[in-house]
């Protein structure tokens, strides 16, 4: 098992935590607890770019964990990454079957509705939160089957996977919109591009690396100001720019903080668990009727963090543990 990397849990610290903050803003504004263009606009701009930045981390933490880097090639451990996607498989069907059941169960309350048909979309599409989870495994499903890859290749391909989001987007609009699979054609995007800065970093070759992302990000950037900030390739540019530029600082200046290093830590919990404590929180807010924006918001962002870590510490030593986050450790543990 490789050490932590105490600035890679910071910035993963930051990324969950405007996770929960962009669902936060979702619940209040959608529910119509605060319809304020303020939320909405908060909303708007963390939704831009957290989940792309989520996946920049996991590409790196993908290289770094599951990878070795020769002086020309990516050589993946299959045996390594067939574990994670087997428990990630499994979190995705336990916790989209019981986000169905909550939420049929609690329909006057939840701000989608949720048919009883909708079971059986699981393969192909998620239920809301969870659709990290299953672009994950799609991801991780394709790279088990390369056994290594060139470098050079490796940002080429990343490249074609940029221009693919444009495809993918088409053919949502054409009938397939349904299909949560169609998101790892623009996601796995910022994966790889995660990835091969952990590359550059380990060849120790970052200049033409660093230049070729400047120099994309600057040209993205004069796209949407000056040319179309509407369109889906215009977000993908703006996504770009404010991913790789926040991945960019703790990288290079190695930003290191306890507090959102432990919040890192504790990503996966906070992920898992967040959006049942804020719709929890929401019910409380209903019946507290503060009527303030600003002790509401904290307060579900709050919840959202400080009641999943303490569920994953209360239960770390027993079998719930392992049935609510490692799923796939009770099965060998039950062989």
């Amino acid at each position: 098992m490789r050490e932590r990397v105490k600035w890679l849990d910071t910035v993963k610290g930051v990324a969950i935590i405007l996770v929960v903050i962009g669902h936060v803003c979702g619940s209040l504004y959608n529910s119509g607890l605060h319809e304020l263009p303020v939320i909405n606009s908060i909303k708007i701009f963390v939704n831009s770019f957290h989940m792309q930045l989520f996946f920049m981390i996991s590409g790196y933490v993908f290289i770094y964990s599951y990878c070795d880097v020769t002086d020309r090639n990516i050589v993946i451990e299959k045996e390594r990454i067939n574990r994670q996607i087997v428990n990630l498989s499994l979190l995705y069907v336990i916790y989209e079957i019981v986000r169905y059941i909550i939420s049929n169960a609690f329909k006057s309350e939840v701000n989608i509705e949720v048919k009883p048909n909708r079971i059986l979309m699981l393969p192909y599409k998620a239920i809301q939160e969870y659709w990290y989870i299953y672009v994950l495994v799609i991801i991780y499903l394709m790279m088990y089957f390369i056994t290594s890859i060139n470098v050079v290749h490796a940002m080429i391909v990343t490249f074609f996977f940029g221009l693919f989001y444009a495809i993918a987007d088409f053919i949502s609009a054409v009938g397939f919109k349904e299909w949560t699979a169609l998101k790892a054609g623009y996601y796995i995007f910022f994966f790889c591009l995660g990835g091969l800065i952990y590359c550059a970093q380990k060849k120790k070759k970052t200049l033409l690396f660093r230049m070729t992302e400047m120099i994309g990000s600057v040209l993205g950037l004069l796209y949407v100001l000056y040319i179309d900030n509407t369109n889906p390739i215009a977000n993908f540019f703006v996504s770009i720019v404010i991913a790789d530029f926040v991945f960019e600082l703790f990288y290079n200046f190695k930003l290191e903080n306890p507090f959102f290093s432990f919040i890192g830590e504790n990503s996966l919990h906070i992920y898992l668990l967040h959006v049942y404590f804020t719709s929890g929180g929401r019910l409380v807010l209903k019946f507290i009727n503060s009527g303030n924006v600003i002790f509401d918001s904290v307060f579900l962002l709050v919840f959202g963090i400080v009641g999943p870590i303490t569920i994953a510490r209360i239960i770390r030593r027993t079998i719930l543990y392992s049935i609510v986050f490692k799923p796939i450790a009770l099965i060998e543990r039950m062989k």
